[in-house]
């Protein structure tokens, strides 16, 4: 899985789920055009955030699953690292890696944005 860079500059279509119940599709395509710029802590690293625009909501939080097209402007990739980790009561959390930010599937994430199941990957890599 790969997401643009921090500083590149991309086209991104994006399919998401239209609010209105009744419409005549479920989902909408919708095509942002932005600079991709540092994510806060809590952003899973399987998003990241694109400066826009839009002066109500500038920066916007693209999960890579929503996006369906990417035309980069001027930049680079970063390729996404996903790992599987057992906790130490045999429960499963996966943690994500996007250049040198991580995410946890664990409550203790959630929270504090950091937790062992991280410590655990960065000591192994």
């Amino acid at each position: 899985m790969n997401i643009p860079a921090i500083n590149s500059q991309v086209v991104v279509t994006v399919r998401y789920r239209d609010i209105y119940y009744f419409a005549e599709k479920p989902y909408k395509l919708v095509t942002l055009t932005g600079k991709v710029v540092k994510s806060q802590k809590w952003v899973k690293a399987d998003s990241f955030s694109l400066e826009t625009t839009d002066k109500e909501y500038p920066v916007k939080i693209i999960p890579v699953s929503w996006v369906t097209d990417v035309k980069i402007i001027s930049g680079k990739v970063d390729t996404v690292n996903v790992y599987n980790v057992v906790g130490s009561k045999g429960d499963k959390y996966t943690v994500t890696k996007s250049a040198d930010q991580y995410s946890c599937t664990c409550v203790g994430f959630k929270f504090a944005a950091k937790c062992k199941h991280i410590q655990s990957i960065k000591d192994k890599l």
